[in-house]
């Protein structure tokens, strides 16, 4: 019963939508040749009075993607330890900013499911610039960040493990000069 009573209904919907409706109709529909049904006044209306937004895909991209903070180097844009750059950035003398005045912080919009690109938004003009990963981070290229972050904090790791037995080998070094240095010295005054 209730299925039969749902059928009734979408089929006076659809008969409605389907036919005339004078009074609905005003000058402009007119001039423009629109039909007279609800439908025709609906696509209409979807149309002429409500444009279709044009957006770029990078844009819709970049408001669903996390936000975070970077740095502007003399290098590019460093992110969690990659670096970043693009030629409207170069163009725009962020780098050499960074050289002489100093690092500074900006904004920026990423995927974490790839380190390949970095975005940022100019607050003056809305413009968005897509910053791509500098080959000198390649080996960081095409992953996702989880990956990426685990790698950095292992080398992290490696890089102090490296540079404990570089200070440890230097002291060892200074005691073995020092005791040269005495030697020598007390065979120059036998002398």
């Amino acid at each position: 019963e209730f299925e039969d009573f749902m059928r009734k209904i979408i089929k006076v919907i659809i008969h409605e939508n389907n036919f005339s409706r004078k009074e609905a109709h005003n000058f402009e529909m007119e001039s423009t040749n629109v039909g007279y049904t609800r439908r025709d006044i609906w696509n209409h209306f979807m149309k002429s009075v409500i444009p279709a937004p044009v957006v770029s895909t990078d844009r819709i991209r970049c408001s669903l993607m996390p936000e975070a903070d970077a740095t502007v180097t003399e290098r590019g844009v460093n992110f969690r330890g990659l670096y970043y750059s693009s030629p409207r950035i170069e163009k725009m003398l962020w780098l050499d900013k960074a050289k002489s005045v100093g690092r500074y912080k900006i904004k920026i919009r990423y995927s974490d499911v790839t380190t390949n690109h970095v975005w940022h938004q100019l607050t003056e003009t809305n413009e968005l610039i897509k910053l791509d990963i500098l080959d000198r981070c390649e080996a960081y290229k095409n992953q996702i960040w989880a990956n990426v972050l685990h790698r950095l904090e292992i080398r992290k790791h490696e890089l102090a493990v490296q540079d404990a037995v570089r200070f440890n080998s230097k002291a060892l070094l200074e005691l073995d000069l020092a005791a040269m240095d005495k030697e020598i010295s007390s065979r120059n005054r036998k002398l």
